[in-house]
């Protein structure tokens, strides 16, 4: 079943990934407006997954005006949540290419569409050695990530000589997002980051949920700027939203 999954679909980590990832989906689109947005998601998960109406309503009542309720609308109403792949197809459109993979067989062939190619990997950090140019690549795993994150560092700061890249990390130790970040800075990669935390744990879990985005090398210094400047208020707007419910 799609609901067989870690972590709560919707929760406060989903909506801080996804308004980053409509976001910088938008934006990259922008920079080549006439050309088919190569994107690839290596964790891809379900098409949509079943959710409670707590997280409904929650989207209804926080981010009515967000670009992620807008999306997710049509289908919250079946109370279904959309994964990554299906908001950016919702977002982009036919000049959508996408790659994906996940070791979940149901999960990854319930994508399955003219627009979308089947990646044949041994794990979902191999895309990082593809000689493809992707506009964004989508790392989303799961915490066991921390295990190995100096060696998806490493090949993120050589795949940004191509391509961007956008990271979800959950994690229970402020020091472990910290680590993380020290040593991304150590390999002098450009990156932006935000976090957040909910005081509901039913809902939300025990994890805080970190992103990075790591810009291709060869991104117009605006188009950087720009969205660095987006994400940090999206961030600040996500987090706020979840302060004033726990109050």
């Amino acid at each position: 079943m799609a609901a067989n999954v870690k972590y709560n679909p919707a929760n406060i980590g989903d909506i801080l990934k996804h308004s980053w990832l409509i976001e910088v989906v938008d934006q990259l689109a922008k920079t080549d407006p006439f050309s088919a947005f190569l994107y690839a998601d290596t964790f891809c998960g379900f098409k949509d997954y079943p959710i409670d109406s707590f997280f409904r309503d929650r989207l209804q009542e926080k981010f009515v005006d967000a670009p992620l309720y807008r999306i997710q609308e049509p289908y919250l109403r079946d109370n279904r949540y959309l994964g990554s792949v299906s908001i950016i197809k919702e977002l982009i459109g036919d000049r959508l290419r996408v790659d994906v993979f996940d070791k979940n067989i149901e999960a990854l062939h319930s994508h399955g569409d003219t627009s979308t190619r089947f990646l044949e990997l041994q794990s979902g950090y191999d895309v990082l050695q593809r000689m493809i140019n992707y506009n964004l690549i989508l790392l989303d795993p799961y915490d066991d990530f921390l295990d190995e994150y100096k060696a998806v560092i490493r090949g993120i700061s050589w795949r940004v000589m191509e391509s961007s890249v956008l990271l979800f990390v959950p994690y229970l130790h402020d020091n472990e997002f910290r680590d993380v970040k020290a040593f991304a800075k150590s390999l002098h990669v450009d990156f932006t980051t935000g976090t957040i935390k909910s005081e509901d744990i039913d809902h939300d879990g025990k994890y805080s949920y970190g992103m990075i985005f790591f810009p291709a090398k060869g991104l117009d210094y605006w188009y950087k700027r720009d969205i660095k400047m987006a994400l940090r208020k999206i961030t600040k707007m996500v987090v706020s939203q979840i302060q004033f419910q726990s109050r």
